[in-house]
């Protein structure tokens, strides 16, 4: 009777610590996040507003970012508005004065760091309602190596002063400034590949509930002759041939990773004098 009701409470502990065993293990396997191929996020590029209803004289906030962005060194983006329905604005000394044509956007907190020589180039045309601007880091050799790649944040805030409240549009537009972009942007990774795949946000119609206005569209003026700061000779200046002096910068001649496009003043060496002679000449197309 006595082992009898020994073997009993065994096999009450025995169950009892199963139980258990089982219990942890649920929670273990609770804890571990799911694998699922389809659970790594799309990158994108985004331009939001703050509001997308405001009265004359009001500010309206944009803010232009990137999400998951696989090795990313550099941007270039083209934005349209009606500039009879808005006006691009920086603070300055507590007041608001609009944009010239080279006007950078306000930092965000992507492509900042002194290490690397972060470059910004803008160059708007007011009058004919765009934005066009872009970054990337001159020294690229050395944020590849630094291992602080910079995947998700801000690249810049624009802000628009409202001049009329009516129906119109604020978003992302292809130009001949870009000439390999989608719809409007371009996002260039690590040994000079554009991003291709991702996925495009924009505002779209501001003040719904005002009277319609067309929506803007920029017509491009033609221009005939290439010059040497295409380095890539796709028929315009722009941030790619920004992303290709700063593979081989501070490079010389006889360097292995010298690219002689590059040297654009033929002095045997690619460095910021070559950089600021391609910036004169950005948004050049033909």
């Amino acid at each position: 009777m006595e082992r009898m009701e020994r073997v009993k409470g065994n096999s009450r502990k025995a169950v009892k610590l199963l139980s258990t065993v089982a219990t942890v293990a649920a929670l273990l396997v609770a804890s571990i996040p799911a694998v699922n191929s389809s659970a790594v996020e799309k990158g994108s590029i985004e331009l939001s507003v703050d509001k997308k209803i405001a009265n004359v004289g009001e500010i309206i906030t944009s803010t232009l970012k990137i999400n998951n962005i696989p090795n990313f060194v550099g941007y270039d983006v083209n934005i349209v508005y009606d500039k009879n329905v808005l006006q691009p604005v920086k603070l300055v000394e507590n007041n608001y004065l609009g944009y010239m044509n080279q006007t950078e956007p306000e930092e965000g907190d992507l492509l900042l760091n002194a290490k690397f020589s972060p470059l910004v180039v803008a160059f708007n045309d007011v009058d004919a309602g765009y934005l066009n601007f872009g970054g990337t880091y001159v020294r690229s050799d050395l944020y590849k190596k630094s291992g602080l790649i910079e995947t998700t944040g801000t690249l810049g805030v624009i802000k628009f002063k409202v001049l009329k409240k009516t129906k119109t549009t604020l978003c992302f537009q292809d130009t001949r400034f870009i000439p390999n972009g989608i719809n409007g942007t371009a996002l260039y990774a690590l040994d000079d590949k554009q991003v291709t795949d991702y996925d495009i946000y924009d505002p779209g119609v501001l003040f719904v509930n005002a009277t319609s206005t067309p929506r803007p569209v920029y017509t491009a003026k033609p221009t005939i002759k290439s010059v040497p700061e295409d380095i890539n000779g796709d028929k315009s200046v722009n941030m790619m041939d920004v992303i290709l002096i700063a593979k081989c910068f501070n490079k010389i001649s006889t360097d292995t990773e010298f690219d002689a496009r590059c040297d654009l003043n033929s002095d045997g060496s690619i460095n910021m004098i070559d950089v600021i002679q391609l910036a004169k000449r950005f948004n050049y197309t033909y």
